[in-house]
């Protein structure tokens, strides 16, 4: 994706003629071009010409690997307190990911394969703060997310009694 710029004087040249990408064919005697958005290594060659005979000279511009795009990789607990036994909706959305794994802890049905397109879930019965982490993985690295859903306590049972008396009328 870079530039370059490619410049040659001649003396004693009444020609000249170029090969290479993009720059082929004839070309003054002295001059420059911009190159722009290389994508590959390119060697550039210009041979001039004059009543003395012809000279060349050539230069190669290397060009380095394409960068890649990290993964980014976001999730979202609606909402991210509930009541014990309650439910949570999860929501991802990833970028430059070629996979991605979920887990949690304590686990729960929010563990595995995952869409690299993001995706929502829900995840219910939940008895305990949780914490649920997606991990992507694409050309350019990984990346991470997690949220925690934290739970309300159990409910307290009230005892209960009941009294009878049979019969509850007597002499």
């Amino acid at each position: 994706g870079g530039s370059t710029n490619v410049s040659w004087n001649s003396n004693n040249a009444t020609s000249c003629f170029a090969s290479g990408n993009g720059w082929s064919g004839n070309k003054s005697t002295n001059g420059s071009l911009s190159f722009n958005n290389l994508t590959s290594t390119t060697t550039y060659t210009i041979t001039c010409n004059g009543a003395g005979g012809s000279a060349s000279d050539s230069v190669t511009v290397s060009v380095g690997s394409q960068p890649q795009n990290p993964p980014t990789v976001t999730l979202t607990a609606n909402p991210n307190s509930v009541t014990y036994n309650g439910s949570t909706i999860l929501n991802w959305s990833v970028t430059n990911a070629t996979s991605c794994v979920a887990n949690s802890t304590p686990s729960s049905s929010w563990t595995g394969s995952k869409s690299v397109n993001g995706g929502s879930t829900t995840v219910s019965n939940l008895t305990t703060t949780t914490y649920f982490n997606i991990h992507c993985v694409g050309n350019g690295g990984s990346d991470d997310a997690t949220v925690s859903v934290t739970v309300g306590s159990q409910p307290i049972n009230l005892p209960t009694v009941t009294l009878t008396a049979s019969p509850t009328s007597v002499t």
